[in-house]
């Protein structure tokens, strides 16, 4: 489901917010 998306929309952002 969109489940899944949203997990990796949410790993994105910790990664981006990691990097700044």
């Amino acid at each position: 489901k969109t489940d899944r998306i949203y997990a990796m929309k949410v790993v994105k952002k910790e990664l981006v917010n990691d990097d700044e």
